[in-house]
């Protein structure tokens, strides 16, 4: 017989009498009634069924010979009901084999019919009784504790008072990484890697306490899965029955944003830093090489003494070399953007380059159809290729295969493709991923593979840092992905690099979707202009550091020009207010005070709408990063009228982006 209705409501006090003899029945019945409880019959098991299953019995005294049936059945539908029915089992029989499966099939008590056990029938009645009720109490509360376990979106692990796991919820499959039947009698300290007692909370020792444990702990799966989890413990009972409840929080996403963010925030700081120096050391290599420049035109000068100028010269070049790379990873450099094909770009840099990798590297390019165009500076995306196709070369000295891949993609507010390591081609990849501030939309992508030696999750976090290098000393300046970084992100892209040691690396940039050509780029003053006589032309030099200021107005009046002096924009107000002609304003950018040179140069040209202006930077930035006091993108515009002289210059460089300024 089952049970076929919903939850029961019975009373506590309804006793259901199972027995056939009547007479006995009786007796049962009176001392029931003496005893508080409200007895009701049964003389057969199909009666006592029906009754049963009514749902208006709390407890059952059952004997167990019956006429019609077996009592066993009855102790079995007992048993299957919500709530249980706890079964009271009296025989005249007094059998041990009997007994033991009373106790076996779960009967609540197991009574022989003695002289006096009616007597006794009101106590035990009162006993099995209470103990149903707190037996369904802690039945109710298990199912409920397990409901929430199961439905809760933390892993939540009940330990013993050695961290044995008792019970885990449906979540630690996912959190540890085993089924929670698997997980039962495991160490929970095994799993989160603990090494000694300092590392591990002890909650549990105490009764009562709580807490979090301020640290995250990784747990690797078997299928080389890395969860980040979070536990917090309380503790429960005392003693022997001391028990630990751990609640483990899956802050594997957040620990993987925090990773982001801090790595952000280092490259930002480092890029602040190194474009600060990058300006002032190209303050400094502008005074030398001018000076330089001035020492070789002099006539008296001996051909031992031009061949030392001459070789300071080339040291000064290259560290203005070196400066430029530190502007383009701190997002200062020049940009020329213009509308490109990403396909025609790659192309032709692989043909390019495909002569010098060698035999033993195999090329392959996959290039998507109908790649989106974008708005870059052709020659810097051109050297990023280079230097990406060169460090994918370096890593393959014994071969391999490298890959040059393009397409589109849209990026999520995550800043990554529709979801998946498998996208990088690698297994498991560690990853390095440089996000601009607005990261999701439409990109074109470059990707460039190698099968070479890869490189590891430590290395791998600080590829993009300037100066970093893994290579033997003299074999590169450490500044080649620093500048793909730096190219990258003042180009509104992102760069992602994944790698697993052994299986090779890739690199992706992505450079944002553009539908048509924005405006001209600001005019730079070329080598190609032509530099003409000073004769007659007056020009205002602003300039903050005094040696640099020197050597541009001696170059200058040593071309004929009409040089008029300033150390700020204050003094430079006031000669533009003056009566002075003037036909040149040669500005730097950068300069202390409220005013930097492009206000200046604004300013001016109010005020004198014939001057011509000549700007110039130590960071000739053209997103109006770095210009001093609150100026952004408004500067870019305010400057697409003006030349644009970038620091350290020759002599040569700043009389003809004079000229042509003027022209």
């Amino acid at each position: 017989m089952t049970n076929s209705v919903g939850p029961r409501r019975a009373t506590t006090q309804t006793v259901l009498i199972v027995e056939d003899d009547r007479v006995m029945a009786e007796l049962e019945r009176r001392a029931l009634l003496r005893a508080g409880f409200s007895p009701r019959i049964a003389t057969s098991a199909a009666d006592a069924g029906t009754l049963l299953v009514a749902g208006e019995i709390a407890t059952v005294l059952l004997d167990y010979n019956l006429p019609d049936g077996d009592a066993w059945n009855l102790v079995t539908l007992a048993g299957s009901l919500e709530p249980r029915v706890p079964v009271i089992m009296v025989t005249a029989m007094g059998s041990e084999a009997i007994a033991a499966e009373a106790v076996r099939r779960g009967v609540a008590e197991y009574i022989v019919k003695s002289d006096g056990f009616i007597d006794d029938l009101g106590v035990i009645l009162a006993r099995v009784s209470a103990l149903a009720a707190a037996d369904e109490e802690m039945r109710r509360n298990n199912s409920l504790f397990h409901t929430i376990a199961d439905n809760a979106h933390d892993a939540i692990v009940l330990l013993d008072g050695d961290g044995t796991i008792l019970f885990a919820s449906a979540a630690a499959e996912q959190m540890l990484g085993e089924t929670p039947a698997a997980l039962i009698g495991q160490d929970l300290a095994d799993f989160l890697g603990v090494e000694d007692d300092t590392d591990w909370p002890r909650v549990g020792r105490a009764p009562g306490r709580r807490g979090a444990v301020r640290r995250v702990y990784d747990i690797q799966h078997a299928g080389g899965v890395t969860v980040s989890a979070e536990p917090a413990f309380a503790s429960i009972g005392e003693g022997k029955a001391a028990r630990t409840l751990a609640v483990l929080r899956d802050v594997t996403e957040r620990v993987r944003l925090e990773d982001r963010l801090r790595h952000q925030e280092r490259m930002e700081a480092i890029g602040q830093l190194t474009g600060g120096l990058a300006h002032d050391f190209n303050n400094l290599l502008g005074v030398v090489i001018g000076n330089l420049d001035l020492l070789a035109e002099q006539s008296d000068v001996s051909a031992s003494v031009r061949e030392l100028a001459q070789d300071a010269l080339d040291a000064a070049l290259r560290g203005a070399e070196l400066t430029r790379g530190l502007l383009a990873f701190a997002r200062r450099q020049e940009l020329r953007p213009t509308r490109v094909d990403v396909n025609v770009s790659v192309g032709s840099v692989v043909r390019l380059l495909s002569r010098v990798l060698g035999a033993d590297i195999r090329v392959e390019m996959s290039l998507t159809d109908a790649v989106w165009p974008v708005l870059v500076d052709q020659v810097q995306l051109e050297t990023a290729l280079t230097n990406l196709i060169a460090n994918a070369r370096d890593a393959m000295p014994h071969g391999g295969r490298l890959r040059v891949a393009t397409g589109n993609v849209r990026l999520d507010a995550d800043g990554f493709e529709a979801r998946g390591r498998a996208s990088f081609g690698l297994d498991e990849p560690q990853q390095a991923i440089s996000m601009n501030e607005t990261i999701a939309g439409d990109f074109a992508f470059i990707e460039v593979t190698d099968t070479g030696v890869g490189i590891s999750a430590e290395v791998l976090d600080r590829v993009f840092e300037p100066f970093f290098t893994t290579k033997e000393a003299g074999q590169g300046t450490g500044l080649g992905l620093a500048m793909v970084f730096g190219f990258i992100r003042q180009s509104d892209g992102h760069i992602h690099a994944a790698s697993e040691v052994g299986r090779g690396t890739t690199f992706r940039l992505y450079l944002p979707r553009v539908e048509a050509l924005s405006a001209e780029s600001p005019t730079r003053a070329t080598a190609e202009s032509v530099a003409p006589t000073g004769a007659g032309r007056t020009i205002l030099v602003v300039e903050d550091n005094d040696r640099l200021r020197q050597l541009a107005v001696r170059q200058l009046r040593a071309a004929q020009y009409q040089v008029f002096v300033a150390d700020g924009a204050a003094a430079a107000i006031e000669m533009i207010n003056g009566p002075e002609a003037i036909d040149l304003l040669f500005t730097d950018i950068v300069m202390p005070g409220e005013i930097n040179g492009v206000d200046l140069a604004r300013l001016a040209t109010t005020r004198r709408p014939a001057l011509k202006v000549l700007l110039t930077s130590g960071f000739p930035d053209l997103h109006g990063h770095g210009h001093g006091h609150g100026h952004g993108d408004g500067d870019a515009a305010a400057r697409s009228s003006h030349a644009l002289l970038p620091k350290p210059y020759r002599s040569d460089a700043l009389l003809r982006a004079v000229g042509a300024a003027l022209d």
